[in-house]
């Protein structure tokens, strides 16, 4: 889990469901709902802290999953661990249906509930993920297409005067 620790993230939403499983959980971020978290986590989490920018690709890299309960616009981290070779297991709302690409990229889980989490860590568990695909899905967000389409589209009104 890679995010601000404050409550609309829904980082309690993850620990909880790898309490249920057991599995290992990594938490990197900070914020006013760390204290809390932190009490509530079992033994399987460990709270990493603000991580340093230069830090983050190894550590996404790293892991075999983000797992990402909130709900954002965009969703900026989720297209970072894509680009690091990492799939996504992330909640079916705001901008990580647009981000990510079921099965290729990650897993979208239905409902923001410990049942539906643990079923969609299972599936995504159960996948081989191709590392490298998972990495070029991200490349839509890179900046050489939006380099290479901003020209594009700079030629197209330039040509039209």
């Amino acid at each position: 889990s890679l995010s601000r620790l404050v409550p609309y993230k829904r980082v309690d939403l993850v620990i909880d469901a790898f309490a249920e499983l057991g599995w290992p959980l990594v938490v990197a971020g900070d914020g006013r709902a760390r204290a809390q978290l932190e009490a509530k986590a079992p033994p399987n989490v460990r709270f990493a802290g603000r991580v340093p920018d230069a830090e983050l690709p190894a550590l996404l890299a790293g892991a075999r999953a983000l797992v990402y309960a909130g709900v954002e616009d965009f969703g900026i981290s989720l297209v970072e661990a894509m680009a690091a070779g990492t799939p996504v297991v992330a909640l079916d709302a705001g901008g990580a249906r647009d981000s990510v690409e079921v099965e290729r990229s990650g897993v979208l889980f239905a409902e923001a509930t410990v049942p539906s989490l643990v079923a969609a860590l299972r599936r995504a568990a159960a996948i081989e993920w191709d590392r490298t695909a998972v990495a070029a899905s991200a490349e839509r967000f890179g900046e050489r297409r939006f380099a290479r389409e901003i020209g594009a589209l700079a030629a197209t009104l330039t040509s039209a005067r």
